[in-house]
């Protein structure tokens, strides 16, 4: 069997270890909760998109510039959400 990319190779090696269809979940599923830490393929393992989310998110959380960032985008998005509301209500005012 030839694997023309590394990602691929990773992928096949960490499903050739792991992976036990009696177990319970996915292969992936299994992959994402390996526990040999010490593997040189443990960072690079394949995960879900749900994990890639949760891992960007707590970066994020521990990065001081883009918490700033993401405070003020907050902040613009519920003025902006604020802003909506009053104009609607004052359109539904005025109809009456």
């Amino acid at each position: 069997m030839e694997i023309k990319s590394p990602l691929k190779a990773i992928k096949a090696k960490c499903k050739d270890c792991i992976y036990n269809p009696l177990a319970g979940g996915t292969w992936l599923m299994q992959i994402e909760n390996c526990p040999a830490t010490d593997c040189p393929l443990w960072n690079f393992r394949p995960l879900t998109k749900v994990t890639k989310d949760l891992i960007k998110e707590n970066e994020r959380r521990n990065d001081p510039e883009k918490q700033k960032l993401y405070e003020k985008r907050s902040k613009l998005a519920k003025e902006r959400f604020a802003k909506q509301i009053l104009d609607e209500h004052r359109l539904a005012v005025a109809k009456r």
